[in-house]
């Protein structure tokens, strides 16, 4: 096998989605540049560390370098080794975030200089101007670096406009793409008698979990579903007594238990693009969300679907209403032809950055 693209993903064990899944991603972006180049297709290289024992896919070809975690410059001269004996002359590093994979991608292009990275933005760049040393030195690392890269995805417009506010890019370089959502894996519709009140995601502060028990405090605790695992999962499960926690699930699990809920409630005080939002939409299930990037802009299209909320009163007022009158299934059907319309619109501009066509 030889292959133009290579994408770098070190450490794939401490992402929040599940190796596998992230995979799985990966996997359907290379089948949109099969669907490109058709008899020309060759199967990107994957090079990964933090996992071993990989499953084959069918677009994609994985390669570990450690099943333990490494640092980024034994990363990058393991990587560099495995494409020196694969793939020597590829056209495209490909460096899932602006951090930690797109300086391995930095290195890599001082061994192979005529190949261009792509990198990719998937958070707001805004919540770097927190406190703290180490989104300090994140942020001092973008202005200096990202210039280098040949393209820069954002996940949403908003995203982009608000990055761009903070760090000086190139409009040629940036483009949109935002994060798919597997069309095969869309379950059933809430139920109209569901009266849940859901979170879905990682329980961690950048989540504002905190805010969210705020929230729900005058409901019913049987009314409360947490979705998901993370650092606060104890202290919340004290906190509330009686609601339902699901712990960490696969993605098509979760995927069925968008029938059992009646309105999701985001209070991640940051969210570029929100793709549990988007599947709570794809699932007919409306949302109540903190003002943030990602839920501006879908409140912006689809203002029957999603209240944003900016004090408390204001959110247990739109999660009362969304549970006494339930949306008609109808209104989410707009929504639904416009994502996957644009999904594909973006996957296929996605693989033609990859291949330095655009």
């Amino acid at each position: 096998m030889n292959s133009s693209i290579v994408i770098l993903l070190p450490n794939i064990h401490r992402n929040a989605q599940p190796v596998t899944e992230l995979l799985v991603r990966q996997d359907l972006y290379a089948s949109y540049l099969r669907k490109y180049l058709d008899t020309q297709f060759r199967k990107p290289l994957v090079i990964i560390s933090g996992a071993s024992d990989i499953a084959n896919f069918e677009n994609i070809e994985v390669h570990s370098v450690s099943s333990k975690p490494t640092n980024i410059l034994v990363f990058a001269l393991k990587s560099l080794k495995v494409i020196k004996g694969i793939s020597p002359n590829p056209g495209s590093l490909i460096a899932g975030t602006p951090f930690q994979p797109f300086l391995i991608a930095l290195i890599l292009k001082l061994f192979i200089s005529r190949t261009n990275i792509h990198t990719a933005i998937h958070g707001e760049i805004g919540a770097l101007k927190r406190s703290g040393f180490s989104n300090l030195l994140k942020l001092s690392f973008l202005r200096l670096f990202l210039r280098r890269a040949h393209s820069v995805r954002f996940v949403s417009k908003k995203q982009a406009e608000d990055a761009k506010k903070f760090v000086k890019l190139n409009d040629k370089k940036t483009f949109i793409a935002p994060v798919p959502f597997v069309t095969e894996s869309v379950g059933s519709d809430r139920s109209n008698s569901s009266s849940s009140i859901a979170f879905v995601g990682r329980i961690q502060q950048e989540r504002g979990v905190e805010e969210w028990m705020e929230v729900v405090k005058p409901f019913d605790r049987e009314q409360l579903m947490i979705i998901g695992d993370g650092p606060l999962a104890q202290t919340v499960k004290t906190i509330l007594l009686g609601a339902t926690f699901t712990g960490a699930l696969t993605n098509k699990e979760v995927q069925g238990k968008w029938a059992e809920i009646g309105v999701l409630l985001s209070t991640a005080p940051y969210e570029s693009y929100g793709l549990a939002m988007r599947e709570a939409l794809l699932h007919r299930v409306p949302i109540v969300s903190k003002e943030n990037a990602g839920a501006i802009e879908l409140e912006q299209r689809y203002p029957n679907l999603i209240k944003l909320y900016r004090t408390k009163d204001q959110a247990q007022k739109y999660l009362k209403d969304f549970l006494e009158k339930p949306l008609d299934k109808k209104e989410f059907d707009s929504f639904r032809k416009d994502f996957f319309t644009e999904q594909e619109e973006s996957l296929i501009r996605l693989a033609k950055v990859w291949l330095n066509e655009v």
